[in-house]
């Protein structure tokens, strides 16, 4: 591992070969505490093995914060229809054709946009009919997402999302976020290393069969 911060690195689970790098913006992602970073890890040299790769030395890298983040917390949501919520209060707008899933075909997220379009159009009306459409499509968004607020939050930064996602939050003063993707821990997306310090590298052996 590379002695201080850089954007030059990728780690190896996170390629896919149809669309490239992941962390395509070069972000930098956090565990708050060694015990989720290595339960991480775990997982992933275990599904490493599964697919036929072994790497027997792995790295947990840790470090501190050097001065005050901005970031936006995303992290009390229990639903993916929540955190589109969270972000059109704070006026970014990710159900455009700039984010997409990207599975065995990219999906816009622009295909939910009237649904969501439709809930905080009419949010606090009390007509029994509106909030039952209301409730079918918070339905329909989070099946979208898999019912998953992890998937979601992992999706903001994947491939060529993170370049729209990184420009809405810097424009709001976020250098980064926070979701629940690990029940112990959030995953902490920072956008810049500026603020944080020298990168401490742990050597960590496995071994794998």
């Amino acid at each position: 591992m590379p002695s201080e911060w850089t954007i030059q690195y990728h780690s190896p689970e996170y390629h896919s070969s149809i669309y490239g790098e992941k962390n395509q913006i070069g972000a930098f992602f956090f565990y708050r505490d060694e015990t989720t970073a290595r339960n991480v890890l775990s997982a992933a040299v275990e599904k490493s093995v599964q697919q036929g790769r072994c790497y027997d030395r792995n790295t947990i890298t840790s470090c501190d914060t050097t001065a005050d983040i901005n970031l936006l917390d995303l992290t009390r949501c229990d639903r993916p229809v929540q955190i589109l919520n969270i972000l059109y209060d704070n006026g970014i707008d990710v159900l455009t054709t700039d984010f997409s899933k990207y599975l065995d075909d990219i999906i816009p997220f622009n295909t939910i946009r009237g649904y969501h379009k439709y809930i905080m159009d009419n949010e606090g009306n009390e007509d029994w009919i509106i909030k039952s459409d209301m409730n079918e499509y918070g339905n329909k968004i989070d099946q979208f997402f898999q019912w998953r607020v992890g998937y979601i939050g992992q999706l903001m930064t994947d491939f060529k999302n993170g370049f729209a996602f990184k420009e809405q939050l810097l424009t709001k003063g976020y250098e980064g976020y926070l979701f629940m993707e690990e029940k112990s821990s959030p995953t902490i997306c920072i956008f810049d290393s500026s603020k944080l310090s020298a990168p401490i590298h742990t050597i960590v052996h496995t071994i794998s069969e």
